[in-house]
């Protein structure tokens, strides 16, 4: 039995001093995620939960929010997956798969997938 934790809504982008990498259509400034962290029912941690899903939109509005250089959808992805793979051992869970999708112009997606056969995703492998 696989167990997904899905989340999905937007983050703000504001007071960078370079979007020459940004993320969509030069201007944008609110951008949508899709987040998907995946284990089995032994990976929980001592609540229950593989990661408190209020944490997802936290971790866009803080992370994102005040940045010095607007990064590529790409870029933005990419981090997060590591991010919220490390989120889940921090409180005490472990993650098989994590897969952080970003947009930037409506109908486009960008999609970062960590995935080792099923396996945990090691400290190794996320960082």
């Amino acid at each position: 039995m696989n167990i997904a934790l899905e989340r999905e809504g937007t983050f703000s982008v504001s007071h960078t001093k370079s979007n020459r990498a940004q993320c969509g259509n030069r201007g944008t400034s609110v951008l949508h995620y899709r987040v998907r962290i995946e284990g089995r029912p032994e990976d929980l941690n001592d609540n229950g939960y593989l990661l408190d899903n209020k944490s997802i939109p936290d971790y866009f509005a803080k992370k994102f929010r005040n940045i010095p250089h607007f990064k590529s959808c790409e870029d933005i992805a990419k981090e997060a997956c590591h991010d919220f793979c490390q989120a889940v051992g921090k409180e005490g869970g472990r993650c098989r798969r994590v897969t952080v999708s970003i947009s930037g112009i409506p109908g486009s997606w960008i999609t970062a997938d960590m995935y080792q056969g099923g396996e945990i995703l090691t400290s190794a492998a996320v960082a």
